[in-house]
């Protein structure tokens, strides 16, 4: 992207803002759809196999 790459440091309380935005509003609509988080989804399908 290269946005922050100018080393002007006022541009990097906006992107973290941004980021964090992003983070949030992403975490709100998985909550909405599905019942665990990603990696925690992804850990049951690696650990909740029964043993061989």
């Amino acid at each position: 992207m290269g946005w922050l790459d100018s080393g002007e440091l006022e541009r990097v309380p906006a992107a973290a803002a941004l980021y964090c935005s992003a983070a949030v509003a992403f975490a709100w609509l998985w909550s909405k759809r599905f019942r665990h988080g990603p990696l925690e989804w992804l850990m049951r399908l690696l650990c909740d196999r029964p043993a061989s």
